[in-house]
């Protein structure tokens, strides 16, 4: 009996050595298999890890490079809009310089008309002083021919003399009205229009007024000359 029993027990402890040694193998298999899954998912997990890194390395050097883009969009938008301003400003200053142009053409056609004006009216005073001064040595020799006369008949008529003297100093203040006056300015606006400048208004109305007078004395000069020769013809009928 007592030998059946310590059979029992050596079983059972026999029988608990495999049951320990087989728990011990399969949680020795359990935790290499275990281990390996952990080394597997630790390897995944830094290899996850660094390609998250070199993603996180691209995406920051995308955004840097976005940011530089974006900033040369930005100088590239505010060049536009000052090449915009500049533009603007420039149209307005042709605008201005086309309005001066059409200002100037217009001065210039108003001056052209005005110096055509001058030119046809000089050449009016021109003639008009041509045909005074025919007059003039005409009246001269006129003159001339009465003082002979006149100086036969002297002391019949005492006023002649006092005749023909006031009658030469109007025929030498017309050559003086001629030759300082209207010669002078005549000069000015011939060179003027040849110049293409400006006529100055001043010297084609003192011209003007310098013709009237001349004018004014020929037209005395004639009448002191026709009593002149009345009384150089009747004192040829008293001398004849």
């Amino acid at each position: 009996m007592k030998k059946d029993v310590n059979l029992i027990l050596f079983g059972l402890v026999v029988f608990l050595l495999f049951s320990m040694v087989g728990i011990t193998l399969y949680y020795q298999e359990t935790y290499k298999s275990l281990d390996e899954s952990h080394a597997q998912a630790m390897g995944k997990m830094m290899e996850t890890e660094y390609q998250l890194n070199e993603t996180i390395t691209e995406v920051e050097k995308k955004s840097k490079e976005l940011d530089n883009r974006e900033n040369e969009l930005i100088d590239i938008i505010n060049e536009l809009d000052l090449s915009k301003k500049k533009v603007s400003s420039l149209g307005d200053y042709y605008e201005n310089l086309r309005g001066e142009k059409e200002t100037l053409e217009n001065q210039l056609d108003s001056a052209e008309s005005n110096r055509d004006r001058y030119k046809l009216n000089l050449d009016e005073k021109t003639k008009e002083l041509e045909v005074c001064e025919k007059d003039k040595k005409l009246i001269q020799s006129e003159l001339g021919d009465a003082e002979k006369t006149i100086s036969t008949a002297k002391g019949k008529v005492g006023n002649m003399s006092s005749i023909a003297y006031s009658l030469w100093v109007d025929l030498d203040e017309i050559e003086s009205i001629i030759d300082d006056d209207i010669r002078d300015d005549l000069d000015d606006i011939r060179d003027d229009i040849e110049k293409g400048k400006p006529v100055d208004e001043g010297d084609v109305d003192r011209v003007s007024d310098s013709v009237y007078e001349v004018y004014d004395k020929i037209g005395a000069s004639k009448n002191l000359l026709r009593i002149i020769n009345t009384i150089i013809s009747r004192l040829n009928t008293i001398l004849s």
